[in-house]
């Protein structure tokens, strides 16, 4: 998927493809708190050879991150199956079809886990800003209805500075 391709007709097919994958039901979870205690490991361990950056200042913002989350409860929606590294090289398009491939990072999980790498590793890459926020509201919209999702906005608060962070170590 490039931007020279990118256009309303291959959004609408992409989505479709997304709302068919996250519509697969499952019964097992993945705790986001294991996930986010992973982060906070990593980014504690890396920080302890930044003698710039201050260890306890990081670790209380990520403490306060977890906090907020976890007891807001917005975690307990349905898991499904999800991608797990969408961005714009796994997502072919041919003869204004979606395919979708490197199935390797898959897992169940949260469907925002997934929205949030596509506005990571797809739009933000493939497009400029402007358009990367329009069709973003518009997945958000889409699942949000689709889905009667009424945290979807939350849960992505969570998972697009989790991914930022993630990748930034992953790099």
């Amino acid at each position: 998927l490039n931007k020279n391709i990118f256009n309303e007709q291959i959004f609408v097919e992409l989505i479709d493809v997304l709302k068919r994958l996250h519509k697969t039901k499952s019964r097992r979870t993945m705790f986001e708190m294991k996930r986010l205690e992973n982060c906070r490991k990593t980014i504690m361990q890396f920080l302890k050879e930044d003698e710039i950056i201050d260890q306890e200042r990081a670790s209380k913002h990520l403490e306060t991150l977890r906090n907020y989350y976890f007891e807001k409860k917005i975690f307990n929606f349905r898991k499904t199956v999800i991608h797990g590294d969408l961005w714009w090289d796994n997502i072919l398009v041919e003869n204004g079809k979606i395919r979708i491939i490197d199935w390797l990072e898959s897992s169940i999980q949260d469907y925002c886990h997934d929205l949030a790498q596509l506005k990571i590793g797809t739009l933000n890459e493939v497009l400029d800003v402007q358009k990367s926020q329009y069709f973003f509201k518009k997945i958000l919209d889409t699942y949000k209805k689709e889905f009667e999702d009424e945290t979807i906005f939350e849960r992505i608060r969570y998972y697009l500075p989790l991914l930022y962070l993630e990748e930034s170590f992953y790099l």
